[in-house]
């Protein structure tokens, strides 16, 4: 067949199309694949990236979480333990003011005499002065968090906690060292107070009621001191108080009080004198005090009484009973305010001034007796001033 030459054109130029448009095609599904690769491949990257940053996120926040939780411990942990310091300086607390009850309870009715000696009887008599804590953390009743503590805490939170416990603690070592320094204080006054009472009975030629002397150690398991310092000075504090007890009693027992008011006439002492009724050499068994009659005459210290009667030439007569064999005798009363078998205390009224029996006027004759022989009432006498001289100068 016979193809014009413009149909040969026409079919040429349409394959050309057919070419081109196959070329073309082949070229967009080529690069259009090409494209969805780098596109996945960048979605890829890009999750991969996202995925370090959460990992990343994740690790920084249970960091974070770690520390906020290690950081709550920590103040758990101070917290219990300024707990603990507390409940130890509350216990310290009862142990000195038990020692300072101690001290005073038993210090009642120690007068040696309304008028005269007197013993200290009271805690605060030598009790040191306590000067004010800037912080009293027994007020601040700390309390811990418990169980329901929170997983995490601001910084300013923790920070400002901590400043807080930080002040907590000082006030609490200010307080342990205030606590050491009053028990201390308080043994130097006990023991100034024994040896003056001490002095005292020496003065008076005698000696204080139980033991002489403390006993020490002598074996025992070994327990190591959980606070020793504290511990030390309440053992020195006991045995401080456990002396001054005992010489207390001593003192209570013992005549060192004045018989009768202050600023009497003494008009006859002990010892040789000229008798006033026969006007002869003689001895004179104890102290006459010139007094109006009716003025009170006291017990001059703690006893049972032992005789309450007319005596003969000592007249109305009291004597009492006191400690290792001491006895005072109150004579010449123109009445008698107690009876045989009663218990009295110092400065307890025994009778009144008179002149009965051998007398030339009203006065009280009183006696000192060691073992029913007569003393010179003066030892005694002399002792009680000490005993004052301790009462002025104990705190």
């Amino acid at each position: 067949m016979t193809l014009s030459r413009w149909t040969v054109y026409f079919l040429a130029t349409g394959l050309a199309l057919l070419g081109a448009w196959s070329l073309a095609s082949a070229w967009y599904f080529s690069s259009r694949d090409n494209v969805a690769l780098r596109l996945l491949e960048r979605q890829a990257s890009l999750k991969r990236s996202y995925e370090q940053k959460i990992a990343l996120l994740r690790d920084e926040a249970e960091q974070a979480s770690r520390t906020s939780r290690a950081e709550v411990e920590r103040l758990e942990s101070e917290v219990r333990s300024l707990l603990a310091r507390q409940a130890n300086l509350e216990t310290r607390h009862a142990v000195i003011q038990a020692l300072i009850d101690r001290a005073g309870s038993t210090g009642r009715g120690t007068a040696l005499s309304e008028t005269g000696t007197t013993v200290p009887n009271s805690a605060s008599s030598y009790a040191p002065e306590q000067p004010p804590v800037p912080t009293d953390p027994f007020r601040l009743r700390l309390r811990s968090t418990g169980p329901n503590r929170t997983s995490s805490l601001p910084d300013p939170a923790s920070q400002e906690l901590t400043k807080v416990l930080q002040k907590t603690a000082r006030a609490l070592d200010d307080l342990g060292d205030h606590q050491l320094r009053v028990l201390g204080e308080l043994t130097t006054a006990l023991r100034s107070q024994a040896g003056l009472l001490e002095m005292a009975l020496q003065r008076a030629g005698m000696r204080p009621t139980g033991p002489a002397k403390n006993s020490g150690p002598v074996g025992g398991p070994f327990i190591p001191l959980s606070d020793p310092d504290f511990t030390k000075l309440k053992l020195d504090a006991e045995s401080a108080v456990a002396k001054v007890l005992r010489l207390r009693r001593s003192v209570a027992s013992l005549p060192f009080g004045t018989p009768v008011a202050a600023e009497v006439d003494l008009s006859s002492g002990y010892g040789y004198r000229v008798d006033p009724f026969t006007r002869l050499p003689a001895v004179h068994s104890g102290l006459d005090f010139r007094a109006e009659s009716g003025s009170p005459v006291h017990a001059t210290g703690a006893g049972r009484v032992v005789v309450a009667e007319y005596s003969g030439a000592y007249g109305n007569m009291v004597e009492i009973e006191h400690s290792q064999g001491v006895s005072s005798r109150y004579a010449h009363l123109s009445s008698i305010a107690v009876t045989v078998g009663q218990q009295v205390r110092p400065g307890t009224m025994v009778g009144r001034v008179g002149s009965t029996g051998r007398s030339t006027g009203p006065h009280l004759h009183y006696e000192t007796r060691i073992g029913g022989d007569s003393v010179d009432p003066l030892r005694f006498l002399t002792a009680g001033e000490i005993l004052e001289t301790a009462m002025v100068k104990l705190p």
